[in-house]
């Protein structure tokens, strides 16, 4: 034969095992000369190239198997080595799929909607900052009918909560309302399960109508399909039910808990349509060929032009684009980030943890392997030995990590609570998939150092060395380094736990500047025309509210004050903690009418409101009984508002008119209260103005309706919150049944709650710390416990010569605490990088913190000596 069939003779024959060649490749080469001088031809080389390959599949298959097979052996036959190498493979891969499987249902699954790619949400951009997704409505038409780059645009107002009658005696019910544009449904690609959906004409013409969930179908009517039709009535108001869309439709934060829509009307003329307040958000559809850069250039360009046409409400306000994917992931994407992290080095420890193991057996069976190299195993029989460890490994590793995974999702769940994105929270196959990936390579990564150490060895230094082992060598190198990385990674880890735990209790030390012990809430939602009916249209949404609205709140107290247990209780718009009700609002100072409105925290309240909070008078009085509607109307302001509006001049007696509508009176400050953290115990100090219930003007914008129908009971008691519940309700079925209560709760659960994202942002933490020490304890166990195996001719040696135990223990405590303090150095230069992820959830703390790192090298150092403790007695 020529060269080239013998090139390829030689390239056919090392699709074969080393050892497999070894025996039979010189039997195959005979033969495939033969048969090439016989035959020859292209026909020759075919089947050549098939029976070969075939062949070569077969015997790596066959020999793979045989591997594993010797592994299992090995493993089964070293129960403690497996069984610590599995629990840690089980708990770094445990904890990264439950992770992935919340950032999966959170972040990385794709929302349903028709070419989500294509989709896009609108954010408003006020003196170049990205102000959210709230845009003026006014605004929004006039892109429609300019822009260019969209095919479709729609429009929605976040969820609402609304009043239905309970029916068959039950309670009235409150449940989710949304309203869309007519074509909203379309642009995301939904089609009904029953029914159908909004059309332009009739929301034109002003038929009422309305979309129901399938959640909400199935729940309240049983699945009926005869529900199309029907009348429902919501708030006082009523419309038909013409659909229902499937439980699938899901935009996250956008549409959880919406139980039913209606159709917002955008014709000219209509209330929908103003530039007072921006609170309606909008969706488009990106034509085909259109970028997003170019549509985000476009809407620059659009704004500037309505920044010329209305110069008041349009003043550096721009408008730009960004995926709805990007835009309703991002809370828990920047939530997730920081725990994938921590998961991301949990797994790393346990990967170190398995290839020290794996380093430390090798050790110890390489006078074993240099023998076996000496009878003609070659180094890659070697390394596919070790890398079938990592295998054998991998797979119990797997299937126990899903079962921590699982459970892992479980405590996740029930620690947050209802969140909109829980439903798609699950073990999908895209989490299995990742765990079984994960594992295996997690694994086989783990085996790599060993198998290339071990296929490395010298068979004369490995028979010189006999059973001394490789004390000093640089295997011992390799595997202290392996040891100080995993102490390091928990230290990170430890850290950041750390500094949650102090931001935690800095917030809990914080003072709120009011009293929530005791104090029970509910919300009243007063809908209909009893209260409240529609004014004649102007530039937005009106209300006039009627007498009824007083009177109902001055009997209400009046009875809750009555009852025994009761010792006080008030209404208010909002309480601190409490979210809702309370407006942004703004007022003008009598005598400055140059400047421009004062913004505010609006909050009306009854009498004995301070008292009720422990709110302390500063100056002058607060609201009384005496504050009604034929009287002078007055105000308080909080000390924060005092100093920054009033700064120099006493605020009392000085008088203020709230910036609502033309019925608004001016208001005489009677007092000034001390300042209290209204939105979490992070927040900064806002200015407050407060007023009584009974010195309100009749005619309201629709963003104070909620200052003034949606009021917060608030009872100080020391019976059970049920008890209080079940008697209010009773007061109200004889007030008005038609009346709802909802969000019981103690104000001091309000006031847990704000600090809800830094206790969950803790226990994980504190979890992933914890798996951390523990995989790093073993790690430094398993390294002292070899260290001392492989030095036991060493360590008789020097016992022999006259060395007292005492010397043989400090001498194997010293190799673990200095591992441990090159550990802690490495732990600490990581964290002062890594502390950036999670800046945003701490609290009076910078950086490292002394106190922290402190307690967490005391804790490293304490894990680590009783790591080597075993070891070091095993020693003498």
């Amino acid at each position: 034969m020529g060269n080239g069939p013998e090139r390829a003779l030689r390239f056919l024959l090392r699709l074969f095992p080393e050892e497999f060649r070894a025996e039979f490749g010189d039997e195959m080469a005979a033969a495939f000369r033969a048969e090439h001088r016989r035959a020859g031809g292209w026909r020759f080389w075919v089947d050549a190239l098939r029976d070969f390959s075939l062949a070569a599949v077969q015997e790596h298959w066959t020999m793979t198997l045989t591997d594993l097979r010797v592994s299992a052996r090995r493993q089964m036959a070293q129960p403690g080595f497996t069984l610590v190498a599995i629990l840690s493979l089980a708990l770094g891969i445990g904890a990264n799929t439950a992770i992935f499987s919340i950032l999966y249902g959170s972040v990385l699954q794709k929302l349903p909607v028709r070419d989500v790619d294509r989709v896009v949400m609108f954010e408003a951009v006020q003196d170049g900052k990205n102000t959210g997704i709230a845009v003026y409505s006014a605004d929004f038409v006039d892109w429609r009918e300019r822009a260019r780059s969209f095919s479709q645009m729609e429009m929605m107002t976040g969820m609402d909560r609304v009043t239905v009658a309970g029916g068959g005696g039950a309670y009235p019910e409150r449940i989710g309302k949304q309203n869309v544009t007519p074509g909203y449904f379309s642009l995301l690609g939904v089609q009904p399960l029953r029914g159908r959906l909004f059309t332009e004409e009739e929301t034109r013409r002003g038929e009422k109508t309305a979309v129901l969930s399938e959640s909400y179908w199935k729940r309240r009517y049983g699945g009926d399909p005869a529900v199309l039709g029907q009348t429902m009535v919501w708030g006082g108001q009523q419309s038909v039910i013409v659909g229902i869309v499937p439980a699938a439709h899901q935009l996250g934060p956008l549409t959880h808990g919406v139980d039913f829509w209606i159709p917002i009307d955008l014709t000219p003329g209509s209330e929908w349509v103003q530039r007072k307040v921006r609170w309606m958000m909008a969706v488009g559809r990106l034509k085909d060929g259109v970028t997003l850069a170019g549509a985000q250039a476009e809407m620059r360009s659009l704004a500037a032009q309505l920044e010329q046409e209305y110069p008041v409400s349009n003043r550096k306000l721009s408008a730009t684009v960004e995926p709805i994917q990007d835009v309703l992931t991002v809370y828990m994407r920047s939530f997730l980030v920081p725990l994938a992290g921590a998961a991301a080095f949990v797994l790393l420890i346990a990967c170190l943890n398995v290839a020290n193991l794996l380093l430390a057996r090798a050790a110890t069976r390489r006078r074993e392997l240099a023998l076996r190299a000496a009878l003609g195993a070659g180094r890659t029989r070697l390394l596919r030995e070790i890398l079938a460890d990592g295998v054998v490994l991998a797979a119990p590793g797997v299937l126990l990590g899903i079962g921590v995974a699982w459970g892992g999702i479980r405590f996740f769940l029930h620690m947050w609570g209802e969140f909109a994105y829980a439903e798609r929270v699950a073990l999908h196959w895209p989490a299995l998939i990742f765990a079984v990936v994960a594992g295996t390579a997690t694994a086989l990564f783990a085996s790599l150092l060993p198998a290339w150490q071990a296929s490395k060895t010298d068979v004369m230094d490995a028979m010189k060395d006999g059973g001394r082992g490789m004390a000093g060598g640089t295997r011992n190198w390799v595997r202290n380094g392996l040891v100080v990385a995993e102490i390091g990674m928990a230290v990170m880890l430890l850290m950041g736990a750390g500094l949650m735990l102090h931001t935690v209790q800095r917030l809990q030390g914080e003072s709120l500047g009011f009293k929530a012990e005791g104090l029970a809430t509910m919300r009243v939602d007063l809908a209909g025309p009893r209260y409240a009916i529609s004014a004649p249209t102007r530039d937005m949404d009106m209300r006039y509210v009627e007498p009824a609205t007083y009177q109902l709140y001055s009997q209400l107290l009046e009875e809750v004050r009555a009852l025994g247990w009761a010792k006080d209780a008030v209404l208010a718009s909002s309480l601190p903690m409490v979210f809702g009700g309370g407006g942004n609002g703004a007022f003008r100072i009598a005598g400055k009418t140059d400047d421009a409105p004062a913004p505010a925290v609006m909050n009306c309240v009854s009498d004995g409101y301070f008292s009720l909070l422990g709110i302390p008078v500063v100056k002058g009085r607060g609201i009384g009984a005496q504050d009604q509607a034929g009287g002078q109307w007055v105000a308080v302001i909080n000390q924060t508002a005092a100093d920054k509006y009033f700064a120099g001049v006493d605020p009392v007696g000085q008088y203020l008119t709230v910036a609502s509508t033309e019925e608004e009176r001016p208001r005489l400050i009677v007092g000034v209260v001390a300042s209290h953290k209204r939105f979490g115990p992070k927040a900064d100090l806002m200015p407050e103005v407060y007023m009584s219930f009974a010195q309100q003007p009749r005619l309201i914008p629709g963003n104070y309706q909620a200052m003034r129908l949606r009021p917060v009971l608030a009872v100080r008691t020391g019976v059970e919150l049920h008890a209080v519940e079940d008697t209010v309700r009773q007061i109200l079925l004889r007030l008005d049944p038609s009346l709802p209560i909802y969000n019981v709760k103690m104000l001091q659960d309000y006031v847990v709650e704000a600090s809800r994202l830094e206790w969950i942002l803790l226990r994980l933490l504190g979890v992933f710390g914890g798996l951390a020490v523990v995989l790093a304890a073993i790690g430094v166990f398993g390294l002292m416990h070899y260290s001392v195996a492989e030095r036991t001719q060493e360590i008789g040696i020097r016992v022999a010569l006259g060395a007292q135990a005492g010397q043989v223990v400090r001498m194997v405590l010293r190799q673990g605490v200095l591992l441990t303090l090159a550990g802690l150095a490495l732990g600490a230069c990581g964290a002062a990088m890594g502390t950036r992820l999670i800046e945003r959830y701490l609290y009076g703390a910078q950086g490292l913190d002394l106190g922290t790192a402190g307690g967490v090298a005391v804790l490293m150092t304490a894990v680590a000596l009783a790591a080597c403790l075993i070891p070091a007695r095993r020693a003498v």
